[in-house]
């Protein structure tokens, strides 16, 4: 459910860290797609993870994730004890945390976690934008009746074109009463 996520996030990653170039996701072993994870996670590319950062992730993945919940998992995977984690010992513990789930739920796991990193790199416009860019199937940069009506019943199956159009209606900020919805910035 997320690919589309990806292929976006692949197209517009601001540390360009996702490109994988000629290789394919499914061509990397879980011990690659868990680094590609470690340097995601290490936002200011230091090669370590810090309490901040773990924490950063933790709070998207888990909003109730507070310090005490990163400090805990600093000191799970800080092996070493010098209050930051190195991609060796990040390694050493996802693979234990991850070693029971299966290829699909492991992909999952990843999917999430590298979701929710870069999702946290982006201003709330720019996944406004994102979201946007992937209802507006047909490129024309509106949202009309029908992509509403296929969001709507991808939410609610009950959704039918009444109310696509009561959501149109609802959000049509130029007030054409057109069956689309345009973009626009919101104001500063």
């Amino acid at each position: 459910p997320l690919l589309w996520l990806a292929e976006w996030l692949e197209a517009n990653n601001p540390n360009n860290q996702y490109i994988l170039g000629p290789r394919n996701w499914t061509d990397l072993s879980r011990e690659e797609k868990l680094e590609l994870c470690f340097k995601h996670l290490d936002r200011d590319s230091s090669g370590y993870l810090t309490q901040n950062e773990l924490l950063a992730i933790a709070s998207k993945l888990n909003p109730v994730a507070d310090v005490a919940e990163a400090k805990k998992t600093l000191d799970f995977m800080d092996s070493n004890g010098d209050n930051q984690v190195s991609l060796s010992e990040y390694l050493e513990a996802m693979g234990f945390l991850l070693s029971t789930l299966d290829s699909e739920q492991f992909e999952a796991k990843i999917h999430e976690m590298l979701a929710a990193t870069h999702l946290s790199y982006f201003s709330r416009e720019e996944k406004v934008m994102m979201a946007f860019r992937h209802l507006d199937v047909n490129n024309n940069g509106l949202l009309e009746l029908d992509e509403l009506i296929l969001l709507g019943q991808k939410l609610n199956p009950k959704t039918d074109e009444e109310a696509a159009r009561k959501t149109i209606h609802m959000m049509d900020l130029d007030g054409d009463h057109q069956s689309r919805l345009k973009y626009s910035r919101p104001e500063a």
